[in-house]
């Protein structure tokens, strides 16, 4: 429940870089241990603590995203979903579900990393809240477009940047348990109606007319930031199987 709350209170630059980095790395600590430790591997509940832990961080993370009326928690609760979805990887202890961990590592920093760096410039001009971004489509498109690209992204949205590493992991969990993948289709549903709340109420104006409030720079920024997004989805094989080599570091592992 701190992440939300963390997430609306603070500065949307901090927020995202903690957010990012702090699970990250407390989920990289989680495959040290199981490369160290035998005895943990070998543990029989392994798989199943966590497979639930991870089911439980999507089910309950895209089910309170759908009621959200803040942008700036919806990011908090977009944050716990990914962190579910880290942890279903781990949970299948072999070689795809390593990869799909790793792979997936790119997307979502970039995913995030775009998602703070709208909300900061949108918190400049208006609340974050449902109501106050009423109508800024046509005043800050690409504060618009990158809100709306990069929470998309996070949900598994086809040709963005989380879905090539979403596909396979569904693929992965379909193989073990079907009602495993149709909890984690619930999380993201959830998710999915929260992000297309906030673009209706974005779209939502009396005004009939159209402006770019942005500076150049916060164009370039953004518009650099959706490319990547997009071209990650695209193109997966072009920025992803480097950055599986972290795995290297954990030859223990399946």
């Amino acid at each position: 429940s701190w992440v939300p709350l963390l997430s609306q209170e603070t500065h949307s630059y901090s927020t995202g870089f903690l957010l990012s980095l702090f699970p990250m790395v407390g989920l990289l600590l989680i495959l040290d241990f199981l490369n160290a430790f035998t005895w943990l591997r070998a543990y029989p509940n392994l798989t199943t603590v966590l497979q639930g832990i991870g089911v439980l961080m999507v089910v309950t993370g895209g089910v309170w995203a759908a009621f959200q009326q803040n942008l700036t928690r919806l990011f908090g609760y977009a944050v716990i979903i990914e962190s579910g979805f880290a942890l279903l990887a781990i949970s299948l202890r072999n070689q795809p579900g390593l990869e799909v961990f790793s792979a997936a590592l790119l997307p979502r920093a970039v995913g995030l990393g775009l998602w703070a760096m709208a909300l900061t410039l949108l918190r400049q001009h208006v609340p974050p809240d449902f109501e106050g971004i009423g109508g800024i489509l046509r005043r800050f498109p690409l504060i618009s477009l990158a809100v709306t690209v990069s929470s998309l992204s996070i949900v598994g949205m086809p040709l963005l940047a989380g879905f090539p590493m979403r596909l396979v992991l569904l693929e992965q969990l379909g193989q073990r348990s079907l009602t495993l993948v149709l909890w984690c289709l619930l999380g993201s549903a959830g998710l999915l109606v929260s992000n297309l709340r906030a673009l209706a109420a974005m779209a939502r104006s009396d005004s009939q007319n159209w402006s770019v409030e942005e500076n150049w720079q916060q164009m370039a920024f953004l518009g650099g930031g959706i490319l990547i997004v997009i071209l990650i989805g695209i193109l997966p094989r072009w920025f992803l199987p480097d950055i599986m080599n972290i795995l290297l570091a954990f030859q223990r592992l399946p």
